[in-house]
């Protein structure tokens, strides 16, 4: 058995001991219902974890209180004209305390000078992607009910690209962790009398392109401290908009840079177990997104779509 899975196994059945008072009380329908307010598991992040679109939030994915389980389903898909990604995961949360996470990431390298080495190496195909389990536990604090302390949560991300070939010619590894600490905050009518939800996030991590391009590299395998932060605005019970930045490690020097991430995003929620989030998202360089040696591609940036359903 792999040892991430049986960290994963031990840390569910500790929270499954610290709980079982609460199971004996309650039954399944009860335990299923969604307890929670409209918009306090977020939406889903790239990776697959609560949060925003680019950044995990400490929000547990789901409607469940603390004696509730809840869960997400999420599907996204983005287009620069020239590349273009999907992805699509599952989370469950239980008892608004501890978040597991999976996600199939995917990018379409389209007819880029590496989308046609990564055609010549991986057999035809010039698609990278990449599979992420996830583990989060809320530490301490809530994001709406506690008046001073955000609620801070401490994740992280087993990834593995499916890249091996492509990943031998740029000198990276195929396997990696990222680690987050996370903090959010929701602040009551804090701008023109509408809600406004603040996170911050410290990464650890030496993921070139959240993994899809591997870790580290030949010359820096070490792990790099990056930062993430989302802004967003509860309009009305419908709807919030907002903004994100993600920092990017630049390990892979030899063929071209990673830029950092950002976005402008509106979720929409037509009812509680819906969602769906349009946004336009800066990305940069995507390294390296080249249509011949020495000529890069620049601002791949992108319209994106994604779709939640929530429970």
């Amino acid at each position: 058995m792999k040892k991430h899975t049986i960290l994963t196994v031990s840390f569910a059945m500790t929270i499954f001991s610290v709980t079982a008072h609460a199971q004996d009380e309650m039954t399944l329908p009860d335990m299923m219902s969604s307890g929670r307010l409209l918009a306090t598991g977020g939406v889903s992040e790239l990776e697959g974890a609560g949060g925003g679109g680019i950044a995990p939030w400490a929000l547990i994915t789901g409607y469940g209180t603390d004696r509730q389980i809840g869960g997400s389903v999420f599907g996204t898909f983005a287009d620069t004209g020239k590349l273009y990604a999907t992805d699509g995961g599952i989370a469950v949360g239980l008892f608004n305390r501890i978040e597991f996470s999976y996600a199939r990431y995917s990018l379409n390298l389209g007819n880029q000078y590496l989308g046609v080495v990564t055609q010549t190496l991986n057999h035809g195909s010039n698609t990278l992607s990449e599979n992420i389990e996830g583990i989060k536990l809320r530490l301490f604090g809530d994001a709406i009910y506690d008046a001073y302390i955000p609620q801070v949560s401490a994740g992280v991300l087993f990834q593995q690209s499916q890249n091996k070939f492509l990943l031998n010619y740029i000198g990276a590894q195929s396997t990696g962790e990222t680690y987050y600490l996370a903090a959010t905050k929701v602040l009551f009518d804090a701008f023109l009398g509408r809600d406004v939800l603040v996170d911050a996030d410290l990464i650890e991590t030496k993921a070139n392109q959240l993994g899809l391009l591997g870790f580290g590299s030949a010359t820096d395998n070490g792990y790099h401290a990056e930062f993430a932060g989302s802004v967003a605005v509860l309009i009305n019970r419908g709807f919030a908009a907002g903004a994100e930045y993600r920092t990017m490690p630049r390990d892979l020097k030899a063929v071209g840079h990673s830029s950092n991430y950002s976005d402008i995003f509106l979720a929409y929620f037509p009812c509680k177990h819906v969602s769906i989030t349009g946004a336009y998202a800066f990305q940069g360089d995507i390294a390296p997104a080249v249509d011949a040696p020495g000529k890069s591609t620049r601002n791949q940036n992108a319209f994106y779509l994604s779709a939640q359903l929530a429970f």
